[in-house]
């Protein structure tokens, strides 16, 4: 990440330069506390695996009513993804022929790679990885210091 890392909010506020209206961090208070039901829209092994999500997003704090169907969407290209995977796992299956003989990508890794790029996106947005989950904002649960009231 080029530039300088940005100021925690405390420090702002010490500065006196914080502003309510810019502040993007996560409130946990804001977060959901139990797991909300899967969108009717979900097949039953996506809604299996919303279940699983949300718990560990309610777990960190960062799961908000407004990303639930975000979450929904992940949830279908992680089912994809699976699907993909199962139909391409054996070797012979990365590659078709055609009725005239040439041979050919097999839509299956199409449809994986498509899938895994937008479970990366989406993920990124909850801090599903190792890089983007320390970049997500989160507002510790403690008390306000004597200096900041």
């Amino acid at each position: 990440m080029k530039g300088m890392p940005p100021k925690s909010q405390e420090l702002k506020k010490l500065a006196g330069t914080y502003r309510a209206d810019r502040d993007r961090s996560v409130n946990p208070n804001d977060a959901l506390k139990k797991v909300p039901p899967a969108p009717d829209w979900l097949s039953n092994e996506a809604g299996q695996i919303f279940q699983q999500v949300c718990g560990e997003l309610i777990r960190r704090k960062v799961l908000q009513e407004s990303a639930v169907n975000l979450i929904a969407v992940y949830c279908c290209e992680l089912y994809t993804y699976r699907t993909a995977a199962e139909k391409l796992k054996d070797p012979e299956a990365h590659v078709m022929t055609t009725a005239t003989g040439y041979q050919q990508i097999s839509p299956w890794i199409t449809i994986r790679n498509a899938a895994q790029k937008n479970m990366r996106e989406i993920g990124a947005l909850f801090g599903l990885d190792p890089v983007n989950r320390t970049r997500l904002p989160i507002k510790e649960d403690k008390e306000e210091s004597a200096l900041l009231k």
